[in-house]
């Protein structure tokens, strides 16, 4: 058993006879007693526990902040002594570690929550210490209409479940800390603002905390590849520093699309009106712009986390440097910059007009297009006209 320094647990045992029926304790508001010993053999805290029912007992223990973290081999203890009302006694003993509080999960780094269209989302936050009370607020768009409101920790299985409607807010204790999270129903492609409003107890100022959902058009699962490629190529796992969470490359890939946008003529494109072959080489500047802002965030954690050890006889310097290659990668952006009028043209096809052919006689007569100019005589429509007129 593992108890995480600052955080609240729980001793349980059994004191029955060999026939299986509880013993009845000499004074039951003396016994069983108990005490929590340090790996030292220090007496820690001292108490009594409470009984449940049928022979079983239980203490609970708050560990404190600077409680001694344990060897393997050299644990703490819990021992419970026990005498019956007939003067006999019996003892148990208990062995746990004391260990620190673990990290977050690493993907909890991430600065947006990401879902796929259609499906669901699990949205979470962590506490050091459970919360008394707690709101949770979704809204479509920056700040849109509401489209749930969530108030109250789930106190039974009813007010859990993912098939009740009305469930509520879910808390669970894990790594030593208070997790409190919701599940959504299945969500339409767009941004969402979620807001946490908790209070830590009675008597605290209440605290909100604001996160972005962001559900993804499945195109981005075919660039989130191809970026992750170019920019990943040491493919560095999700519980490292320097890792691209997937919410991290449909946020460059955001970045890089209203760069190519950016360029003359300036253009609205969206991640779909962008074909995967016969794009013109729009999908490759995509590529390009959206890798230069992963760098150039790459580069400023490296700056952040680079130093120089110098020994007396050895000299350690670690620095990575993407200059050159945000600097390649920016000559080609420059080319397609020249090319994208061009590409523009060919995207955009023949244009349409609608227009009146025009009698240049004295009468100056103006013939509409869609109606007939006489007996058994139709115009063709305007794209038609512009045709046979070799437009």
């Amino acid at each position: 058993m593992q108890v995480f320094r600052g955080t609240s647990c729980a001793f349980e045992t059994t004191f029955k006879d060999v026939d299986g029926d509880a013993l009845i304790p000499a004074d039951a508001s003396a016994y069983p007693q108990i005490q929590i010993k340090d790996p030292a053999g220090d007496i820690i805290t001292t108490g009594v526990g409470n009984h449940l029912g049928n022979g079983d007992y239980r203490f609970s223990w708050f560990c404190p902040e600077d409680g001694t973290i344990n060897a393997h081999d050299v644990p703490w203890r819990v021992e419970w002594f026990f005498v019956t009302i007939t003067g006999h006694s019996k003892s148990s003993e208990q062995t746990f570690d004391v260990v620190d509080k673990v990290e977050a999960d690493p993907r909890e780094r991430q600065q947006t929550y990401l879902a796929r269209t259609g499906g669901s989302a699990r949205i979470m936050i962590r506490h050091p210490r459970r919360i008394d009370q707690i709101a949770l607020t979704v809204k479509y768009g920056t700040g849109g209409a509401v489209i749930k409101f969530v108030e109250g920790i789930a106190q039974n299985d009813t007010e859990a479940s993912i098939t009740n409607p009305n469930r509520k807010i879910q808390e669970s204790v894990v790594d030593g800390t208070y997790v409190y999270y919701y599940d959504t129903v299945p969500l339409t492609q767009g941004e969402y603002l979620i807001f946490w409003d908790y209070q830590e107890t009675l008597v605290s100022p209440r605290d909100t905390y604001v996160q972005m959902l962001r559900v993804v058009p499945d195109i981005f699962w075919h660039y989130a590849m191809d970026l992750r490629m170019l920019v990943d190529r040491l493919q560095k796992h999700v519980g490292t520093v320097q890792a691209y969470s997937d919410a991290d490359l449909y946020s460059y890939l955001l970045s890089g699309l209203d760069t190519i946008n950016f360029y003359a003529p300036t253009t609205n494109w969206t991640l779909t009106d962008i074909p995967l072959t016969g794009s013109h080489g729009v999908r490759t500047a995509l590529l390009y712009a959206s890798t230069i802002h992963a760098l150039i965030a790459q580069q400023i954690l490296e700056t952040e986390i680079k130093f120089t050890h110098t020994g007396q006889t050895v000299t350690l310097t670690v620095d990575h440097d993407y200059s050159g290659v945000l600097a390649a990668i920016k000559a080609q952006l420059d080319e397609y910059g020249k090319a994208k009028v061009q590409i523009f043209i060919q995207a955009e096809g023949s244009a349409f007009s609608g227009v009146r052919p025009k009698s240049y006689r004295v009468l100056r007569t103006v013939f509409r297009v869609d109606k007939a100019f006489g007996p058994g005589f139709m115009p063709p429509g305007g794209a038609a006209l512009l045709q046979n007129i070799g437009l």
